[in-house]
């Protein structure tokens, strides 16, 4: 068999390397990359913090940000950019006392290249946003903020803006939830507007990809809307979201769009690389991912001297102490939910009191209670108002409430029961107060938060005029325990799903995370065993095993065995929220 053979001398085949050589570094050259870290919802959480049940490790912390940032920015000069998808203030003691200097301060500390302003952003106005972005020393960013009455951008917020990062141009726009609107007092948003995405996006796009290379969207819209957005909008090859407060890991893509989204409270950063080819001009490899900022992640030294300076010492007084833990969930009935409505009707006198599930956060910790974990559980700092109802607004409230499933409601003085298999708005099947079921025509002294009073559906129109109580949910908390010095045992469930289904065979409930109406439906158990297995499990982190729900007050062995095929368990891990 005779082989073909080209035999080449050795000026061509030194020829032959040198041009593979200058190919190879041909190619080296046109591929660029660069790193984009990004937060959203920090909510002013300076620094590392437990979960309210003591369960888990620490996290967050912008000390361990920072040293995350640090290092990639020193490995990578030039080809680093650090973006919040806002709600960076509102939610924290030194945060709030400070209108939110305290957190601005770190992100200047820790070099933040642009943010967009979240809802929470605008708690203590427009003027005062205003203000912090003429000391952010970087841009305040959002295409759809704009003067009230016009359609210019308010004049404190670029609609987007470009910033080269390792040889790429990278264009970055911002848009914030037009509900923004709604979600402030109207005195803070009086002089801007929030217009719907569909009427400036198009505009911003277009006009970033004359100028730049990538486009990335800060996006303060919530999950669901960034996927929307991906499909609607052409253009758009980073989405980095917030205000649904979801842990996206890793990113995800829809269409072309990759999305982000570093779930809340500092807890997680996200860090998105990008691949670049320059001579094609288009991106090669885009990929997202969060990293956990848990005790792994050591401290930036000079960032932790600078938070440990930011931090108020009366925010640490202790008022009062615990026996146990008052667990929170936004959904259904909580203990903490409880705590919180009776030191709001106690303070006030009412009748009555309400507030949404979503304006208080994880609850407290048995043990000494501080100025600064009742701020953490209730944060918003929304001013009380007294109304007079009828028994027949009570109801339209309560319907309100179920009307997409279980109650994003807490209360005090009050107890219910409802039906979800039942039309909506006829699903809460009875009422009481003090004790004693209610007429429609019954009249009540009903405090609640002006959020609350002014929310979603029959809300607005039940709570018209109302009279100022003084202080606020966390402020009645701070005096409540000024005057009782302990709270123990959780009060009763006051809310029951009458309509839950019995189990099926090969039906289970997980112990370790069910929440109270699918554990009510276990046989013999109930509504109030239910709520007292939920605070055994805040106590001890979680059941190891089936036996362990014997330690709760009213399961005993016969009991434990009618429930065991249904019960299932998971450890007892808690996941982030």
């Amino acid at each position: 068999m005779s082989q073909n053979r080209t035999n080449l001398g050795p000026g061509a085949q030194l020829l032959v390397a040198l041009l593979i050589i200058a190919s190879a570094r041909l190619l080296a050259a046109a591929e660029a990359s660069f790193v984009i870290f990004h937060t959203n919802d920090i909510h002013g959480r300076m620094e590392p913090e437990m979960n309210a049940d003591g369960g888990g490790s620490d996290l967050g912390g912008f000390a361990r940000l920072a040293m995350v940032v640090k290092k990639e920015r020193a490995a990578n000069p030039g080809g680093v950019l650090l973006l919040d998808a806002g709600d960076f203030m509102h939610g924290y003691p030194e945060c709030d006392a400070s209108r939110g200097m305290a957190v601005l301060t770190l992100m200047k500390a820790v070099g933040y290249d642009a943010c967009c302003p979240g809802n929470h952003d605008f708690a203590f106005g427009s003027a005062n946003l205003k203000l912090l972005s003429e000391k952010a020393g970087f841009p305040f960013v959002s295409c759809n903020i704009v003067n009230a009455g016009r359609d210019d951008p308010a004049g404190f917020i670029r609609p987007w803006f470009v910033k080269t990062a390792g040889g790429v141009r990278v264009g970055v726009a911002g848009i914030t939830a037009p509900s923004s609107k709604w979600f402030n007092m109207q005195e803070h948003v009086a002089d801007v507007d929030f217009f719907a995405a569909r009427r400036v996006l198009d505009a911003a796009i277009a006009g970033m990809r004359k100028e730049c290379d990538v486009v990335v969207l800060l996006s303060h819209m919530g999950f669901s809307s960034d996927k929307a957005t991906a499909y609607k909008f052409g253009g758009i090859d980073i989405i980095i979201g917030g205000h649904s407060h979801t842990y996206v890991n890793p990113a995800v893509t829809k269409g072309t769009t990759l999305i982000c989204q570093a779930g809340s409270h500092l807890k997680s950063a996200g860090r998105v690389d990008v691949v670049f080819d320059s001579g094609a001009r288009r991106i090669t490899r885009k990929e997202g991912r969060l990293i956990r900022l848990d005790s792994s992640v050591p401290d930036d030294d000079e960032t932790a001297a600078l938070v440990k300076g930011l931090r108020d010492p009366r925010f640490d007084e202790v008022v009062g102490e615990t026996g146990e833990a008052f667990g929170h969930r936004s959904l259904g009935d909580s203990a903490f939910g409880r705590l919180v409505t009776d030191a709001m009707r106690e303070e006030t006198g009412a009748d009555v009191a309400m507030i949404g599930g979503s304006s208080l956060h994880e609850g407290i910790r048995k043990g000494p209670v501080t100025r600064r974990s009742l701020y953490r559980a209730a944060p918003y700092g929304e001013a009380l108002r007294i109304y007079s109802l009828t028994g027949g607004d009570i109801r339209t409230v309560l319907e309100t409430a179920v009307y997409n499933g279980h109650p994003s409601i807490q209360v005090s003085g009050l107890g219910f029961s409802y039906d979800l298999n039942l039309a909506k708005r006829s699903r809460v099947v009875g009422i009481t107060v003090g004790g004693r079921r209610i007429a429609e025509s019954d009249r009540f002294k009903v405090v609640t938060t002006w959020y609350f009073a002014r929310g979603e559906g029959e809300y607005g129109r039940v709570f018209k005029g109302g009279e100022p109580a003084a202080g606020s949910p966390y402020e009645c908390l701070c005096s409540w325990f000024s005057r009782r010095k302990k709270a123990t045992a959780p009060s009763p469930v006051r809310m029951s799903d009458a309509g839950a289904s019995p189990m099926l065979p090969g039906e289970v409930v997980n112990v370790n995370s069910a929440g109270v109406e699918d554990l009510a439906r276990l046989p013999g158990i109930g509504p109030a065993i239910a709520g007292r297995i939920i605070e055994a499990r805040i106590r001890s982190g979680g059941f190891s095993s089936v036996e362990d729900l014997l330690g709760v007050k009213g399961i005993g062995p016969v009991l434990l065995e009618k429930i065991r095929p249904f019960v299932a368990l998971d450890g007892g891990e808690k996941e982030d929220e």
